[in-house]
C-alpha cells in the first residue's frame, strides 16, 4: 500500500491488548488503518472473507472499509495494536510505501510501544513523532530481513520466538517456502535442521534456568516452550545424558 508522502500516515490511538482462551477479535468495519504487532501467541481474524492468522514476531495492517471478523480459537495472544490515518494514492510519484504484513524484533520495539503508549494523545506531536520511528523501524527491518538468506531470517525467528509453538509447517507458511526447502536451506548454512536448532536453543535456556533460579522443572519447561513435562524430560536426558533435576544438583554444586 503506497500514502502521499506529503499527507503522512497519521497517528490515532493505541494500546497493548491481551486475549483470553475463547476470547476474538472485535466484528468490525472501520474507515482508518489499524497496525497489528504480536508479542505473543498467534492473533487470528477474518478479513475480507479470507483467514488471517499474525504470529508473535509478526505484524499486519487491516485496511479501511474491510469486514473484519472475530473468529475462536485456543490461541491466547498479546499484541501491540495503533489505529492510524492516510490518504492512499494510485500513482507512484511523490508516495511512501507500506507493505502489508512482515516480521519485526520485539526489543527493537517495546520501548516505543511503551512510549507511546504513555504520551497517547491523537493531536501531540511526541505521538506523531513516536508512531512515524516505528513505520521507519518497519521499513527498515524489512531491508534486513530481505537482505539475509533464508536460513538467517529463520534463525532469528527461532530465537526471538523459541517458547512459541513453532513447526517446519508454520514456518513454511510464514516464510512462504516449503518445509523440505526450508530444512535443506537451513541445514545447509547452519548445519542443522530447524527443530534440531530449536531443541538446541530451548535447552540452552533450561540450563540457564536451572542454575540461576529456584523454578520448579515444570515451570521452566512451560517457559521455554514444552508443554508436555514429559518430553522437556526426553529431549534434556536425550542431549545432556541426564535429568534436569541432577543436572541442577551437579553443577549448583559445582
Amino acid at each position: 500500500m503506497k500514502f502521499d508522502k506529503y499527507a503522512l500516515p497519521h497517528y490515532n490511538y493505541s494500546n497493548y491488548r491481551q486475549f483470553y482462551k475463547g476470547e476474538k477479535h472485535v466484528t468490525r468495519t472501520i474507515d482508518h488503518y489499524v497496525l497489528v504487532m504480536v508479542l505473543k501467541g498467534t492473533l487470528t481474524f477474518r478479513e475480507d472473507s479470507k483467514n488471517i492468522e499474525v504470529s508473535a514476531g509478526q505484524w499486519y495492517i487491516q485496511k479501511p472499509g474491510l469486514l473484519q471478523e472475530g473468529l475462536t480459537s485456543d490461541y491466547e495472544p498479546r499484541y501491540y495494536y495503533i489505529h492510524f490515518y492516510g490518504s492512499e494514492v494510485d500513482h507512484l510519484e511523490h508516495t511512501i510505501t507500506l507493505d502489508k504484513r512482515g516480521q519485526f524484533n520485539q526489543d527493537m520495539f517495546i520501548p516505543l510501544f511503551d512510549k507511546l503508549s504513555k504520551v497517547n494523545t491523537f493531536d501531540d506531536l511526541e505521538s506523531q513523532i513516536t508512531f512515524l520511528r516505528i513505520l521507519k523501524k518497519l521499513s527498515e527491518e524489512k531491508h534486513i530481513l530481505n537482505s539475509n538468506h533464508i536460513a538467517d531470517q529463520m534463525m532469528m525467528y527461532l530465537s526471538s520466538n523459541y517458547n512459541q509453538d513453532i513447526s517446519i509447517q508454520s514456518m513454511s507458511k510464514l516464510f512462504n517456502f516449503s518445509p523440505d526447502h526450508l530444512t535443506r536451506q537451513f541445514k545447509k548454512k547452519h548445519h542443522l535442521t530447524p527443530s534440531q536448532y530449536l531443541i538446541q536453543l530451548r535447552l540452552e535456556k533450561a540450563k540457564q534456568l536451572l542454575l540461576d533460579t529456584d523454578m520448579t522443572v515444570q515451570s521452566i519447561a512451560l517457559t521455554i516452550g514444552y508443554h508436555d513435562i514429559s518430553v522437556f524430560y526426553k529431549m534434556f536426558k536425550k542431549h545432556l545424558k541426564t535429568t534436569p533435576v541432577k543436572w541442577r544438583q551437579n553443577f549448583r554444586g559445582l
